[in-house]
């Protein structure tokens, strides 16, 4: 029969002692290094979002003081900044997958580049959209992901299934768009076909949201999530988040122009 020591654990018939303090232990130490490693990932993607954020709204202020003197000027250096920093993003979304599984540094550098690059990309949205609007959809969007990222985090089990239906979701947008793109072309109009492809596109970045937070989580259990892994998950999220924002946009923007 076992007995049980509260200094030192349970003493075992054949004379061994099971400490209690060692398994508990083990625990919370893969809580710690998870908690830190998914710490790390949000903190990067909070970042890069604000330092998006921060170009977004600073450049149209800059490019309108351009335009009182120089109109023509200012129009040709915002198209410029737009079809350089688009050919950028191709660029560092390739180099940023070779960094961050190739090398041992330079992943978070990419991945601030890269947010930099998409707020030029985003200062359109403050010069095309109302203030109220952009609100409303940021409001949104991060309310949803916070909910799926939460899901990823806290969920036990597997949740593969996420995947498959982001990547099934996905295959489905890109063939609704072509079409609506061709039909468009032939001078038919589906309205409902439109709404149909900003829902599920909103879908299908909650499903990849839940689907990288809960990869990342399961990484860092395993202790493998080093600095440039932690940029690499940071960098999905991140797009998760922006995609997810823009399609809302779009489709509160389509909504408030039909009332």
């Amino acid at each position: 029969m076992e007995e049980y020591d509260f200094e030192r654990g349970t003493i075992n018939n054949d004379g061994t002692t099971t400490y209690r303090g060692k398994e508990t232990k083990e625990r919370s130490t893969i809580f710690s290094g998870t908690n830190s490693g998914l710490g790390k990932v949000f903190l990067l993607m909070f970042l890069g979002l604000g330092i998006t954020a921060a170009i977004a709204v600073v450049l149209p202020m800059l490019l309108l003081r351009v335009e009182i003197s120089d109109p023509e000027f200012a129009v040709s250096l915002y198209l410029g900044l737009i079809i350089f920093s688009a050919i950028a993003l191709v660029i560092l979304t390739i180099v940023a997958h070779v960094v961050c599984f190739k090398k041992e540094v330079g992943g978070t550098t990419v991945f601030l580049i890269y947010s930099a690059f998409m707020g030029i990309l985003m200062s359109s949205i403050v010069l095309m959209y109302n203030v109220q609007i952009v609100g409303y959809a940021f409001l949104c969007a991060a309310g949803s992901f916070g909910v799926m990222a939460l899901y990823g985090a806290v969920s036990k089990g597997s949740v593969k299934v996420m995947g498959y239906i982001g990547f099934g979701l996905l295959g489905a947008v890109l063939s609704l768009t072509i079409a609506y793109f061709i039909l468009s072309l032939l001078g038919i109009h589906y309205e409902a076909l439109y709404w149909f492809i900003s829902f599920l596109g909103i879908v299908m970045m909650l499903a990849f949201t839940a689907f990288d937070v809960h990869q990342a989580k399961r990484l860092a259990e395993s202790g493998n999530l080093n600095n440039n892994l932690a940029a690499y998950f940071a960098l999905q999220l991140y797009t998760d988040f922006i995609y997810l924002f823009i399609r809302i946009l779009y489709f509160l923007s389509r909504f408030a122009k039909k009332d």
